[in-house]
């Protein structure tokens, strides 16, 4: 009714992953061979969430309400398991490399056969005030996590449970000329889920972050909205690399700073603009990592944007369709925790193209398809190392298909 709304969302996914590679293990010095094993490794993680809220809006006085109040769960299955091998008949010389060496996966061993299980409740109330031209939120959430870890090498197994309050606030006003200063404070709660630790160390204490953000918003008309924000996020019990041990520590504390802009406007009728560019100065601030204090974190890029623009046919047989295309900048980033080398900057373009199916037949009133196209020239890159002798590839040329039905 006018005062009440009840809403609930419900989502699940499945993903499954299978790589097949070789990996650099070791190198003699003033040898130009490099020692490599085998390595097969699958992943399935199933993921069911759902979220039900009651919004109630009503005024006090002159003070408008909006309060939404709610209870969600989550429960996810992580099935991972890696096998290797090691051999001389896997070495390469890198000066004249030899490919297409055949792998006999009958003698790996299993490195890592475990299954991961997260059960989350959160329960959550939120009140966005209004008066004049004042907006003030508040809201608070209390989440209680357990972790279920089993690792079928050695049948043993471990369970973490995690509880924590968290809450944000923010303030705006907004100015007649459509220009809108606000500041918010936050706070978040993550159970960390890493299972590579040090032999005999338990489960990790879950990652906590504080962040305080200023910006502005400034919309001319309804048709668009420019916004910028700076923000300063600190991030404890942040899982770290120790590449020179081969596992992680939970002893990091991150801090980002950074300035986010962004721009959506209907430049002309029919024609959209997205615009974006994100800066962060990010800075490992305490570890017991040797080497990596004041540091950036590995795969941090200190710049980003992106750019997208879409027309919809307003008449005629293809009415409704619409296309676009656009670019994402993706700058360099460091390679490893110790800041040794860089990951080179990389340009990526997109495309889309959408159809509202109503348009052919009124019984499919509401359905909508849509095929995206991400790295559209299928750009060979680099897209993030975790160390001198880790890095990955980036996502080839990737179709999308997806179908919508509102009602």
């Amino acid at each position: 009714n006018d005062t009440f709304t009840l809403r609930q969302n419900a989502r699940y996914a499945t993903i499954k992953q299978k790589y097949r590679y070789l990996v650099y293990s070791t190198s003699a010095a003033n040898s130009s061979v490099l020692s490599r094993r085998a390595q097969h490794e699958q992943r399935q993680t199933d993921e069911f969430g759902i979220d039900n809220q009651l919004e109630a809006q009503f005024a006090s006085g002159q003070v408008a309400h909006t309060v939404i109040g709610g209870v969600d769960y989550k429960t996810s299955k992580d099935k991972q398991y890696l096998g290797r091998a090691g051999g001389s008949q896997y070495d390469i010389d890198w000066r004249s490399p030899t490919y297409g060496v055949s792998v006999d996966e009958s003698v790996f061993s299993p490195a890592t056969n475990e299954q991961q299980n997260l059960d989350q409740v959160g329960v959550y109330i939120q009140d966005q005030l209004s008066w004049r031209n004042w907006e003030l939120l508040v809201s608070g959430r209390y989440d209680w996590a357990e972790v279920r870890t089993t690792d079928f090498t050695d049948a043993s197994s471990t369970q973490q449970n995690d509880n924590k309050l968290t809450w944000r606030t923010g303030l705006l006003y907004a100015f007649d000329s459509g220009l809108s200063p606000y500041i918010s404070y936050s706070t978040s709660f993550e159970p960390n889920l890493q299972t590579n630790r040090a032999p005999g160390v338990g489960p990790f204490d879950p990652s906590e972050g504080k962040q305080v953000e200023v910006g502005l918003k400034y919309q001319p008309d309804p048709n668009a909205l420019m916004t910028l924000a700076l923000y300063d996020l600190t991030q404890s019990n942040v899982a770290t690399y120790n590449s020179a041990a081969g596992w992680f520590e939970n002893s990091g504390k991150v801090r980002s700073k950074g300035v986010e802009a962004e721009a959506h406007a209907t430049v002309f009728d029919n024609l959209n603009l997205i615009a974006s560019y994100t800066y962060t100065d990010a800075e490992t601030v305490n570890t017991t990592v040797v080497g990596t204090e004041g540091k950036t974190p590995a795969r941090i890029p200190t710049h980003m944007a992106s750019a997208f623009t879409s027309y919809t046919l307003p008449d005629g047989a293809l009415k409704s369709l619409t296309a676009g295309v656009g670019v994402r900048y993706i700058g360099t980033s460091y390679g490893d925790a110790k800041n040794t080398f860089k990951v080179p900057a990389v340009d990526l373009y997109d495309a889309m193209v959408s159809y509202e199916l109503g348009e052919l037949n009124s019984s499919l009133k509401g359905a909508k398809v849509q095929f995206n196209v991400n790295n559209l020239a299928n750009t060979k890159y680099v897209a993030s190392c975790a160390s001198d002798s880790a890095c990955f590839y980036g996502i080839g040329r990737t179709v999308t298909a997806t179908v919508n039905y509102a009602w």
